[in-house]
Formats: structure tokens, C-alpha cells, sequence
């Protein structure tokens, strides 16, 4: 545990590490256990003696999987975000973040922090950890360019960075990184059986679906290209099967059917499906699925309006209580609300 915890920030180096070690004391290293990163996670954060957490990651996807996964509660987390904007970096904007680390730290609240590359350098101390007690309450100094001064520290405080794993290995400097415990979090390092088992699935649905005519069979070919994929599923990335299945058994629970779990997954992908891909599947089935029928008359891809119709939920439930709306990304060729659709 405390090889994986201190070398966490290089996976690949993990196998090579953890053999070192225990040649040095004689053990045998196929005997060491295999740690899940969430517990290790998990781990730091109730030890108020170890070091911050940093989170190498893709996409920022850490930020979400601290809160899917019940690692970090809402109510108990403040999440800072910063930006490369001028006005994010501002004189004026450091010192309002600061003072919200400040309260956090009083009040014991996790701060997280996401691309806030101007505040580090008035962490130092903080991350150094030089407490004082006075009094039994702790205390540590926060900086402001030339002034500093002695902020109160609840002990269960802790600070959270995610960052993106290139910017960690090619820009941040070392002294930084070296303040830190670090781990490597991504969406595949909390996938489970059932989560592997319908990726499986979908890739071998997602190989069908761009297979050439007259090509035999297409689901034990190789997964095509990252740039044919996204030419017909658009904004599709590395980690899209991961987050998709992850949602799919979280809204289904890991108990479903994986035939229900397999259409659930199949129905999201088509939402992002191009129009000229699904032709291709006119009348004829795919992956034991008919897409056109699907995405043309169950889904709702002809106009914005009937879009929204039926994504948004009732304004108010049963009860008149506000509902709870949706979130959703709207990929167009054209304008999505035109002068006809204004009145709708």
C-alpha cells in the first residue's frame, strides 16, 4: 500500500517499482496485493497526516468520478475552477480564491482544484504542511505575493488538484508535484465486471456499425480508428465507452439485464450517431439492433423543438414541485432554432 501510494503517479512504472521493493526484503512480489485506486484514494483522504492528493487524469474526468463514485460529498467539497482568461488570473480574482480556500480551511470543507495554476504559488506553505498548534487549534500561513498571514486549519482539511496527466509530466514543476501524494484516476480504473462485460459489447456493436460492405465478419476486426469513429458518433473520445457504461449500469443498476443494459448503451450511442451513418442500416439490422427505426422514429433528431419536447420533463411533477430539468449537449449542421420554430 505504501508503494502504490507513493509511486501512484506513474502506473507503468508500477510493476518494476513494486518488484524492487520486495526483492529488497526478501518477499515474493506476485504476493502483493492488487489496490483498487479508489481505496487508495479513499485512503488519504481520512489520514490527516499524509500529503495532499493530486489526481492525474483525461478530460477532467476525475472531477466527475469524485463525485459518482461517493468518494467526496457536495456538501462537503468546494470545487474552484480556473481558466487561462486574463480576467481568471487577475490580482483581484487570486485573493477571492484565496479567501475561499481560507473559509474551507477553517471549516474543514475539501477544497478541489481545477486548472488553478495562479493559486499554487500561495499554497506552498499550506502544502508543505508546517502547522503550528496553539492552544490545540492549527495554524499555517497563506501567501500573497510579498505578505503573509496566519490562517486558522481545521484537521480534517484537505486540498484536491486534478489535473490533466500531460500537463503533469511536461509542465508542472517538480517542486510542486513533489508536495503532493499522487494518483492517476480515470474512468476504466472503476470499471467492474459488468461494466467490461457491456463495453465489450458495445465495441463489437460499434465495429458492425462502420463495417464496409461485403466485409466478413466485422465484430472480430480491429476497433477502427479514433477519427473514423468520430465521423460517425460525434465528439466520440478514448474514454467514451468507459463514461457511457459507467452511466448506463449507475442509471440501471449492476442487477439488469445485460440484454437491457446492452439496448440502454446501443440507444445512447445513437443519440450522437450522424444521420448519413445510420443510413447505411436501412432496413437491415445491426449488432442484433434495427438502428434506423431506432434513431428516425423512437429518437428525435429532425429539429430542435421536438427535441426538447422530448427530453425536458414536466416543468412542475404531480406535486408542484419544480422538476429537475436536464442537462444535454446539442450537436447541429444548421442553425438549431430558425425564424418558423421561434413561436414553438
Amino acid at each position: 500500500r505504501a508503494v502504490r501510494r507513493n509511486f501512484g503517479g506513474i502506473p507503468a512504472a508500477m510493476p518494476s517499482v513494486v518488484s524492487a521493493f520486495f526483492s529488497r526484503l526478501g518477499l515474493v512480489p506476485e504476493l502483493a496485493p492488487e489496490l483498487l485506486v479508489k481505496a487508495l484514494i479513499e485512503t488519504n483522504l481520512v489520514e490527516q497526516e499524509a500529503r495532499h492528493l493530486m489526481l492525474l487524469t483525461h478530460n477532467n474526468a476525475a472531477l466527475r468520478l469524485l463525485f459518482d463514485q461517493r468518494i467526496l460529498e457536495l456538501s462537503g467539497a468546494e470545487v474552484i475552477f480556473g481558466s487561462d482568461f486574463p480576467s481568471d488570473n487577475s490580482e483581484l480574482q487570486v485573493m477571492l480564491n484565496l479567501q475561499r480556500v481560507k473559509t474551507c480551511m477553517g471549516q474543514g470543507v475539501t477544497v478541489v482544484l481545477v486548472h488553478c495554476d495562479s493559486l499554487y504559488e500561495s499554497l506552498y506553505d499550506l502544502l508543505n504542511q508546517p502547522y503550528t498548534s496553539l492552544g490545540g487549534q492549527l495554524y499555517v500561513r497563506l501567501a500573497f505575493g510579498m505578505h503573509t498571514r496566519l490562517c486558522s486549519l481545521h484537521p480534517k482539511f484537505r486540498i484536491i488538484v486534478v489535473v490533466e496527466k500531460g500537463d503533469a509530466y511536461n509542465k508542472l514543476a517538480p517542486p510542486l508535484l513533489n508536495r503532493f501524494e499522487k494518483q492517476v484516476l480515470e474512468t476504466s480504473d472503476v470499471l467492474g465486471p459488468v461494466h467490461r462485460g457491456l463495453i465489450a459489447k458495445l465495441e463489437r456493436f460499434v465495429k458492425c456499425f462502420l463495417a464496409t460492405r461485403g466485409q466478413s465478419n466485422p465484430e472480430d476486426a480491429d476497433m477502427p480508428g479514433s477519427a473514423r469513429v468520430r465521423g460517425a458518433f460525434c465528439g466520440f473520445s478514448v474514454e467514451a465507452m468507459a463514461s457511457l457504461a459507467l452511466c448506463v449500469v449507475q442509471n440501471m443498476g449492476e442487477d439488469a439485464d445485460e440484454e437491457a443494459l446492452y439496448q440502454e448503451g446501443v440507444s445512447s450511442l445513437l443519440w450522437i450517431a450522424t444521420p448519413e451513418a445510420v443510413c447505411h442500416w436501412l432496413g437491415k439490422p445491426c449488432g442484433g439492433i434495427e438502428v434506423a427505426r431506432l434513431y428516425f422514429e423512437r429518437q428525435c433528431h429532425d429539429d430542435f423543438v421536438s427535441f426538447l419536447r422530448s427530453a425536458l420533463p414536466p416543468l412542475e411533477s404531480q406535486t408542484g414541485t419544480p422538476g429537475e430539468g436536464v442537462q444535454a449537449v446539442v450537436m447541429s449542421y444548421a442553425p438549431l432554432v430558425t425564424g418558423q420554430h421561434l413561436p414553438e
